[in-house]
This record gives C-alpha cells, sequence and structure tokens, in this order.
C-alpha cells in the first residue's frame, strides 16, 4: 500500500497515534524521526533518521511503500528541520502537514510502541549518550540491507588502547585500525557471548514481522548484555564511565561500554560491540582514554554480515 498524496492531515500531540511536530522535533507515534539536540551556545540542532530507517519506520505503520514515497516524506523532513532550526515550528509543521501520514491503527501504534521501547532499552542513538561520535549513527549497528544467518555471521575482535594523544592534525572521523586481539581466556569468553547473542536474537518479532538488521543489531546488543550479566554477575554489562569512575547510564560526555571484565572501578577489559563492521575512529579512541579507568584495555568486536 503506497500512501495516498494529494490529501491533508491533520498533527497530533507527542507520542499519540499520529505524526506530531513540536519544538522537541518529529515524531510517528512514539518513533521519533527528527530530534532536537544541543548546538552551539542557546541555538539548538535538530537530527534526522538516516532515510533507510525512516522507510522502515513507515513500512510498520502502513505496510509497504515505494522508493518515491520514501524520498518524499524524508525531503519533507528535511524541510521540517531546517524550519526548527531556524525558529520557525509553524512551517515546521506545515512542511509535516503535508507528508500526508494518515492517522495511526491500533496496530500500527503497537508496533511503533515496540520499536521504541527496543531502542530505549538498548539506548539507542536519540539518548543523550551515543556509542559513537555526533554525527555517526551507522556506528554499532547494521548498516546494510538484506538478511544473514547467525552461522554467516564473522566475529573478530581487535585491540585498541585507550589514549589521549594523537597527533595534532589527527581528524575524529578518521578509522583507527587496531591490532588482533591476543587470544586470552578473557576475550574468547567475551567472542564465546557475542555468538550465543546473535544465535538468541530473533529474525522476527510480533507485529513487525522479519527484523531489519539495524533493528536486530539493537536486539544483539541487548542479548549479549543479557549474556554478560548471567556469565560473569550484575555490574559487568553496559557500565558507563566519565574521567575514569563509574557513572549513571546517560551522563553527558560519559563513555559506555558493552561489557566489561574485573571490577567496575578498575576492569582489566572494556568491550565495544560494532554490529555494522565499522571501525574505531580517533574521536571514540579519545572518549574512551578520556573516560575509562587507567590500564583498562579496550577490545572492539566486530560483526560483519555478508552481503546477500
Amino acid at each position: 500500500m503506497n500512501l495516498p498524496l494529494g490529501r491533508v492531515y491533520r498533527l497530533v500531540g507527542a507520542s499519540r497515534a499520529g505524526l506530531s511536530c513540536d519544538e522537541d522535533g518529529v515524531a510517528l507515534g512514539r518513533i521519533v524521526l527528527v530530534r532536537r539536540a544541543p548546538g552551539t551556545g542557546e541555538v539548538y540542532r535538530y537530527v534526522l533518521r538516516p532515510k533507510d530507517e525512516v522507510g522502515e519506520v513507515l513500512r510498520l505503520a502502513y505496510g509497504d511503500q515505494s522508493n518515491e514515497v520514501v524520498e518524499r516524506c524524508y525531503r519533507a523532513l528535511v524541510r521540517a528541520a531546517a524550519w526548527l532550526e531556524a525558529g520557525n515550528q509553524a512551517l515546521a509543521a506545515a512542511e509535516a502537514v503535508m507528508m500526508g501520514l494518515p492517522q495511526l491503527t491500533v496496530q500500527a501504534f503497537a508496533k511503533l510502541a515496540l520499536l521504541d521501547a527496543l531502542e530505549k532499552a538498548d539506548g539507542a542513538s536519540w539518548e543523550d549518550e551515543p556509542r559513537v561520535s555526533a554525527g555517526q549513527r551507522e556506528g554499532g549497528r547494521w548498516t546494510s540491507g538484506g538478511g544473514s544467518s547467525p552461522s554467516k555471521i564473522s566475529v573478530t575482535s581487535e585491540l585498541c588502547a585507550p589514549t589521549r594523544v594523537f597527533p595534532v592534525l589527527s581528524r575524529d572521523d578518521l578509522p583507527i585500525k587496531g591490532q588482533p586481539a591476543p587470544q586470552t581466556p578473557q576475550v574468547l569468553l567475551f567472542e564465546r557471548l557475542t555468538r550465543e547473542a546473535i544465535e538468541e536474537a530473533p529474525h522476527e518479532l510480533p507485529f513487525i514481522g522479519k527484523v531489519p538488521l539495524w533493528l536486530r543489531g539493537i536486539i544483539i546488543h541487548g542479548y549479549f548484555a543479557a549474556r554478560v550479566t548471567a556469565t560473569l554477575g550484575p555490574g559487568h554489562a553496559e557500565v558507563s564511565y566519565l574521567n575514569g569512575r563509574v557513572v549513571p547510564y546517560g551522563t553527558p560526555g560519559s563513555s559506555r561500554t558493552d561489557g566489561i571484565y574485573g571490577i567496575q572501578a578498575v576492569p582489566g577489559i572494556a568491550v565495544e560491540i560494532k554490529t555494522s563492521n565499522a571501525p574505531m575512529t580517533f574521536g571514540q579512541l579519545r572518549q574512551y582514554g578520556q573516560n575509562l579507568p587507567l590500564g583498562t584495555d579496550l577490545i572492539l568486536i566486530r560483526l560483519e554480515a555478508p552481503d546477500e
């Protein structure tokens, strides 16, 4: 079913069964499509979901959509975000209304609510504590389409030494290639827990059906955290650090690990999982160097799914 053109629809309040647009951004049901983020001074910037994720949200809400419909809606979101940044909420709302999105059915609202709960459980990039540096939302998430069986997903580990010292001209978005991680019992343990999480993560969910790979990456993180907790005990999964100290989840400027080995105050190993085969960058490693306790080894576990 393609969205009908040439009709005008109304906006609803935030988190209700339809499209909303206010100073916090644009959302469909409980799924944020455009969010407000800190800018410079008192000026906010507005960040959009990637286009492929917008298409998946529309599919969950309204059924299969053509590329033309997804493109039209995404361009409208770009314009709405620009008006919000300019401080003109009225014109932003007008752009949102002209997308022509129907009200959500009960079933569609439930699907989007489930997706929202999964993202919030993982602490996805719409939160204050991204896994990757600003503007690189694809880090730590599946980015390609298609599907891969667990047996075809490769698991590799790299040792990335957190440090605060870099060449003056280094850019935060430049990738860093870590050296192969030594196959210690601790590294082998985390690799095994990662494979178990891949095996357990479902390919389908109630209401949603086949899980898009970017969403399955979120689910894998959740299953990995559960496996770490069951194996090593509470306090070893999703621990956040700021300036060498353990801090609550969501603390601005902190770094959240996917898992640690050892006691929280001085872990011997911290683990970061990337389900997009993405590299570590200067900016990410610098942030880890500033936040992890001294002497902590950072292990990057990268999952790579072959194209199908």
